[in-house]
């Protein structure tokens, strides 16, 4: 299995569990998308040397502890989507450096200030936090952030990112294009 490249199995009613650590061998991982699959705990420190990773999505589950900072070292990390769980703590300011351009952390318990995602040479397309509102749970000043407010009675990107299971395929059967699609709301990107 260590050759394993693909691997999606979000939207399965799993039972419970963390993520296993058999999969720090899956060196080859480009994409791991296990949202909505009933995971918890913390957010293994082990993924961060999943070096070939391009899209992490651990979208809505019960995911606790803060974001690992070895996650903000992956070379060819493009797509991080982690909101909606329990995350908690600062954002690691070594993400400004990072190669993500879109990072989604709205609906986790989130402090601080992540406005150094807008900072630096790194294109950020979808930056969302947890930072609007009269009580933000957490600063993001700069264009590239959406702000939801946590507060309100609207829901704030509480719509379903999936990458796209049937992408466009080129070159050698490798995916040159990314497709986020939701109802009205599609996100491109080409990570090479």
């Amino acid at each position: 299995m260590t050759e394993l490249t693909y691997l999606f199995l979000a939207e399965n009613n799993f039972s419970a569990s963390s993520i296993p650590r058999s999969w720090q061998n899956l060196e080859n991982l480009k994409e791991l998308s296990l949202k909505r699959t009933n995971l918890f705990n913390e957010i293994p420190d082990f993924l961060g040397s999943l070096t070939n990773l391009v899209l992490l999505d651990l979208d809505d589950n019960n995911l606790t502890g803060s974001i690992p900072q070895s996650l903000s070292s992956l070379p060819a990390l493009r797509f991080l989507l982690l909101n909606r769980n329990k995350l908690s703590g600062e954002i690691p300011v070594a993400f400004a450096n990072s190669t993500v351009f879109m990072f989604l952390v709205d609906n986790n318990t989130l402090t601080g200030d992540m406005s150094f995602m807008c900072d630096g040479d790194t294109r950020r397309d979808h930056v969302i936090a947890d930072c609007g509102g009269n009580d933000p749970d957490i600063a993001c000043e700069g264009e590239c952030c959406q702000c939801c407010d946590k507060s309100s009675d609207e829901e704030c990107n509480d719509f379903g990112l999936l990458a796209n299971l049937d992408p466009m395929w080129d070159h050698g059967y490798k995916r040159k294009n990314y497709d986020f699609d939701m109802q009205k709301y599609i996100v491109y990107g080409n990570y090479n």
